[in-house]
């Protein structure tokens, strides 16, 4: 998820148990006290390593947490069932999307990862910028999905990625923003996604 260019990308970084524990205890540690309210020596201490085995494995700690979200991005990208885009129609394909993309985010983890970036964006600007990437794998992913069927004639996205960040944003509006700020939700996850998926059909549907 780290692009090529970014100031927080490592060259050539070891891999080994040491690293695995730094992110590991890096994970804890942020999405219980944020980015701003950890220091490297507690990052250290948690991770059972010295400050110096830190940074053999990471230039900074803002690098450590683009790790824990590149690790959130991966989760993510994987929360997709393998093959989705072959388990049926596209109605039942959406559906399906939707539910996997809606399970995601009710973890706990991710919707902390979300609040921090909320929450600390303004102070660390960067934080936006590598959280806008983490939904990228799985976007693409369904982005390359609807320009499969539009070619097909099956639907008509002038712009599937655009298209793709629709769909998501039909349930995201109506059911994790509004549980994420601490509002009541009376609607159902099913109504939800059976209005999303009529929606978007409605706009994109191909015509023979």
């Amino acid at each position: 998820m780290v692009r090529a260019d970014s100031p927080h990308r490592r060259s050539a970084a070891p891999q080994g148990s040491s690293r695995s524990a730094i992110v590991d205890a890096a994970e804890m540690l942020f999405l219980e006290r944020g980015f701003g309210g950890v220091s490297v020596d507690e990052l250290a201490a948690a991770a059972g390593v010295a400050r110096r085995t830190l940074y053999n494995h990471f230039d900074s700690k803002e690098q450590i947490f683009a790790e824990v979200m590149s690790r959130m991005s991966a989760d993510l990208a994987q929360a997709l069932p393998p093959a989705v885009e072959t388990m049926g129609d596209v109605k039942t394909v959406l559906r399906l999307v939707a539910e996997a993309v809606l399970e995601f985010q009710t973890r706990a983890d991710y919707r902390a990862l979300v609040s921090i970036v909320i929450a600390e964006g303004k102070q660390f600007e960067w934080l936006r910028g590598e959280f806008a990437q983490l939904n990228d794998p799985y976007l693409e992913r369904f982005a390359r999905y609807l320009s499969f069927l539009t070619e097909g004639q099956i639907l008509a996205c002038a712009n599937p990625d655009l298209a793709a960040r629709q769909f998501i944003g039909l349930f995201n509006e109506a059911l994790f923003w509004p549980t994420l700020m601490g509002q009541s939700v009376t609607l159902g996850r099913q109504e939800v996604i059976d209005e999303a998926i009529g929606m978007f059909l409605l706009r994109y549907q191909g015509r023979s």
